[in-house]
Protein backbone atom coordinates (compact mmCIF):
# COMPACT_ATOMS: atom_id res chain seq x y z
CA UNK A 1 0.00 0.00 0.00
CA UNK A 2 2.97 2.69 1.02
CA UNK A 3 4.05 1.78 -2.82
CA UNK A 4 0.47 2.60 -3.99
CA UNK A 5 0.47 5.84 -2.41
CA UNK A 6 3.95 6.49 -3.21
CA UNK A 7 3.19 6.45 -6.93
CA UNK A 8 -0.03 8.77 -6.53
CA UNK A 9 2.52 11.50 -4.51
CA UNK A 10 4.50 11.11 -7.40
CA UNK A 11 1.87 11.62 -9.63
CA UNK A 12 0.62 14.77 -8.28
CA UNK A 13 3.40 16.55 -7.48
CA UNK A 14 4.83 15.96 -11.51
CA UNK A 15 1.51 17.40 -12.59
CA UNK A 16 2.47 20.97 -13.53
CA UNK A 17 -1.52 21.98 -12.91
CA UNK A 18 -1.84 20.25 -9.58
CA UNK A 19 -2.80 22.59 -6.63
CA UNK A 20 1.01 21.41 -4.86
CA UNK A 21 3.01 23.21 -8.05
CA UNK A 22 0.33 26.00 -8.39
CA UNK A 23 -0.15 26.96 -4.63
CA UNK A 24 2.48 25.63 -2.58
CA UNK A 25 5.81 25.97 -4.28
CA UNK A 26 7.90 29.23 -3.39
CA UNK A 27 5.08 29.90 -1.40
CA UNK A 28 6.39 30.53 2.48
CA UNK A 29 3.18 31.22 3.45
CA UNK A 30 1.55 28.84 2.22
CA UNK A 31 4.03 26.07 2.69
CA UNK A 32 3.32 26.65 6.14
CA UNK A 33 -0.32 26.46 6.33
CA UNK A 34 0.45 23.30 4.68
CA UNK A 35 2.70 22.09 7.51
CA UNK A 36 -0.09 23.16 10.20
CA UNK A 37 -2.79 21.01 7.90
CA UNK A 38 -0.87 18.10 7.14
CA UNK A 39 -0.27 17.87 11.08
CA UNK A 40 -3.86 18.72 12.00
CA UNK A 41 -4.78 15.58 9.32
CA UNK A 42 -1.86 13.26 11.06
CA UNK A 43 -3.45 14.27 14.81
CA UNK A 44 -6.74 13.34 13.33
CA UNK A 45 -6.04 10.19 12.51
CA UNK A 46 -4.01 9.01 14.58
CA UNK A 47 -7.02 10.37 17.53
CA UNK A 48 -9.38 8.21 15.70
CA UNK A 49 -6.63 5.17 15.46
CA UNK A 50 -6.58 5.51 19.20
CA UNK A 51 -10.69 6.09 19.60
CA UNK A 52 -10.46 9.49 20.77
CA UNK A 53 -11.48 11.86 17.93
CA UNK A 54 -14.52 12.77 19.78
CA UNK A 55 -17.57 14.35 18.58
CA UNK A 56 -16.69 17.68 19.62
CA UNK A 57 -15.34 20.22 16.92
CA UNK A 58 -13.73 23.17 18.82
CA UNK A 59 -10.50 21.67 19.87
CA UNK A 60 -10.48 18.84 18.12
CA UNK A 61 -7.71 18.25 15.11
CA UNK A 62 -10.11 19.27 12.43
CA UNK A 63 -10.70 22.76 13.95
CA UNK A 64 -6.69 23.24 13.25
CA UNK A 65 -6.79 22.03 9.68
CA UNK A 66 -10.33 24.34 8.99
CA UNK A 67 -8.66 26.94 10.58
CA UNK A 68 -5.93 26.54 8.35
CA UNK A 69 -7.55 26.08 5.52
CA UNK A 70 -9.72 29.15 5.98
CA UNK A 71 -6.80 31.44 6.70
CA UNK A 72 -6.18 31.23 3.07
CA UNK A 73 -8.88 33.71 1.62
CA UNK A 74 -7.50 34.00 -1.93
CA UNK A 75 -9.27 30.44 -2.14
CA UNK A 76 -11.11 29.82 0.97
CA UNK A 77 -12.91 33.25 1.32
CA UNK A 78 -15.28 32.52 4.45
CA UNK A 79 -14.69 29.13 5.35
CA UNK A 80 -14.36 29.95 8.92
CA UNK A 81 -17.49 27.74 9.98
CA UNK A 82 -17.01 23.94 9.15
CA UNK A 83 -20.44 24.19 7.37
CA UNK A 84 -19.11 26.36 4.39
CA UNK A 85 -16.19 23.71 4.17
CA UNK A 86 -18.98 21.00 2.81
CA UNK A 87 -19.51 23.13 -0.49
CA UNK A 88 -15.81 23.32 -1.31
CA UNK A 89 -14.32 20.06 -0.09
CA UNK A 90 -14.69 18.62 -3.52
CA UNK A 91 -12.38 21.44 -5.36
CA UNK A 92 -9.57 21.15 -2.12
CA UNK A 93 -9.50 17.16 -2.21
CA UNK A 94 -10.47 17.31 1.29
CA UNK A 95 -12.96 14.81 0.52
CA UNK A 96 -11.42 11.20 0.25
CA UNK A 97 -9.92 12.31 3.75
CA UNK A 98 -13.10 12.96 5.52
CA UNK A 99 -14.68 10.60 3.92
CA UNK A 100 -11.67 8.58 5.52
CA UNK A 101 -11.53 9.59 8.57
CA UNK A 102 -15.58 9.34 9.00
CA UNK A 103 -14.87 5.55 7.81
CA UNK A 104 -12.67 4.91 10.43
CA UNK A 105 -14.60 6.63 12.88
CA UNK A 106 -17.36 3.97 12.05
CA UNK A 107 -14.83 1.24 11.96
CA UNK A 108 -13.87 2.28 15.64
CA UNK A 109 -17.41 2.21 17.35
CA UNK A 110 -18.16 -1.49 15.93
CA UNK A 111 -17.74 -4.46 18.06
CA UNK A 112 -14.11 -6.28 16.90
CA UNK A 113 -16.71 -8.90 15.14
CA UNK A 114 -18.71 -7.09 13.36
CA UNK A 115 -15.59 -4.71 11.71
CA UNK A 116 -15.19 -5.60 7.92
CA UNK A 117 -12.79 -7.55 6.53
CA UNK A 118 -9.96 -6.04 4.14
Amino acid sequence: METHLQSIILAYKSDPESVYNTWFINNEDRLKAFRTIKSGVSRGVKAIEHGMFGSDYKGSPLETVVTAIAEQKQVFEGAAHPRYLRERREQTGLRPILKAMRLSRKCQSRPAGNRPSG
